[in-house]
């Protein structure tokens, strides 16, 4: 029997109304960009013999900032243009010559972060050690940086 008075609240267990208190704020959520195996050269090394020579790295990078005016507008003043940043980021790789892959990589989410619009930052530098040939593809530095 269908009885009349009150009424469900949302959420409730008699509710077919969703709940929209625990929707999620889309709003606070950051957007990504990710650029993947960008080829870069730098000089690294502990000893002067291996920074005789620019050594072949490869990036990924995601920075983080908001899109949504960019995606709204079709307007890439409101968004990062990547291959500017492309551009930075290869040349401060090839100006630097560093003992670490650690400093290098640093330097790099520094260079990300001048950028206004990022807010955030992750980078990924590979490099080919010659003397790890046949032990290792490769050898990483992963750094997130937060403004």
């Amino acid at each position: 029997m269908w009885r009349s008075g009150g009424t469900a609240r949302a959420g409730s267990p008699k509710s077919n109304i969703p709940d929209v208190r625990n929707r999620v704020n889309w709003a606070a959520e950051m957007d990504r960009i990710c650029l993947q195996g960008v080829p870069l050269r730098a000089r690294l090394g502990e000893l002067p013999e291996e920074r005789a020579f620019p050594q072949k790295l490869l990036l990924d990078l995601t920075i983080e900032l908001e899109l949504e005016a960019a995606a709204n507008t079709d307007s890439l003043d409101l968004t990062v243009d990547y291959k500017k940043l492309v551009d930075r980021l290869q040349d401060t790789a090839q100006k630097t010559s560093c003992n670490l892959l650690e400093t290098l990589t640093l330097r790099l989410c520094n260079v990300a972060l001048d950028d206004p619009k990022v807010s955030a930052v992750q980078i990924k530098v590979r490099k080919f050690p010659a003397e790890l040939t046949g032990q290792v593809e490769s050898v990483a530095v992963e750094m997130t940086r937060k403004k």
